[in-house]
């Protein structure tokens, strides 16, 4: 082959009239092909979105609120190659955390809803009130790593086992950071148990160097667990509740963070009703 057929290499000329290029022939079918995956994946999930809102049952409610709270950070509206896959993967982390744990998805859903609240008091961006509660969501997507056997022990644990918990916020960083769309909540997710007075971990980061979605997160991760049962403890009640926050104020919890729910509470600006007793016993 001469030198100037070489640079023709997969050309093809008929009658001097038409030429062929093979590899944009290829790239054309190959973008075809995607846009057509694109078109069968769009209609797989808006199928299944309907289906679920059709039956109403209260798990798909959760189910759907939880979805769309992280996939509101994602372009749906231009709906690329790249977006799809990021729905798609947070299609299937939601949905192994409702199989894997019945119980996780009304969790995140108040804790969710209590980070928005508070985001909305503390004058958050709409996008940033979307961040907080898609964090809300997903600060516990780690826990998917935990063998059955120590999330679900009934006793106390051993110190092998209260580290293997203590790595899912690491876990869950790692999950989520490949996923472009909802990657800044990669950082959120790593710090969301570190402490203000820095005893947390898994950094030991304390005070402000804690990201402010992380430390609003664990006052809302906390309520969640003190207000409601838990296999070693019943609820606590809202005075108890009430004097848990103010104790753990200054140590545990940013007292900005603090205050701010307090004054939800004091003027009734939370969107979900079983924080109502707290109101009196403040």
């Amino acid at each position: 082959m001469k030198n100037g057929d070489a640079k023709n290499f997969g050309r093809v000329v008929a009658d001097g009239e038409k030429t062929w290029n093979a590899d944009a022939c290829t790239n054309r079918l190959a973008a075809r092909i995607r846009r057509e995956i694109d078109i069968l994946k769009t209609t797989t999930i808006k199928e299944t979105f309907d289906r679920l809102c059709a039956s109403c049952r209260l798990e798909d409610k959760l189910w759907l609120d939880c979805y769309t709270k992280v996939t509101d950070l994602l372009d749906t509206e231009h709906c690329t190659t790249e977006v799809i896959d990021d729905m798609y993967a947070v299609y299937a982390i939601v949905k192994m955390l409702q199989n894997r744990f019945p119980a996780m998805l009304p969790h995140v859903h108040r804790v969710s809803a209590v980070c928005m609240d508070l985001g909305k008091t503390m004058g958050f961006t709409p996008h940033d009130v979307s961040v907080i509660g898609a964090l809300g969501v997903l600060h516990d997507v780690g826990k998917l790593s935990i063998s059955d056997a120590v999330f679900f022990k009934q006793g106390p644990l051993t110190a092998l086992e209260w580290e293997d918990i203590k790595r899912h916020p690491a876990i869950g960083y790692e999950l989520i950071k490949p996923i472009a769309g909802i990657s800044e909540l990669a950082e959120l997710i790593l710090a969301h148990h570190e402490r203000w007075d820095g005893q947390g971990y898994p950094q030991g980061l304390k005070e402000e160097e804690i990201p402010l979605f992380s430390r609003i997160l664990t006052l809302a991760d906390s309520l969640d667990a003190m207000i409601n049962d838990r296999f070693y403890r019943k609820a606590l009640s809202p005075p108890h509740t009430v004097t848990e926050i103010k104790r753990c104020s200054g140590n545990q919890f940013d007292p900005m963070v603090v205050e701010a729910f307090f004054d939800i509470i004091r003027e009734n600006r939370h969107t979900l009703s079983f924080l109502l007793p707290l109101h009196d016993a403040l």
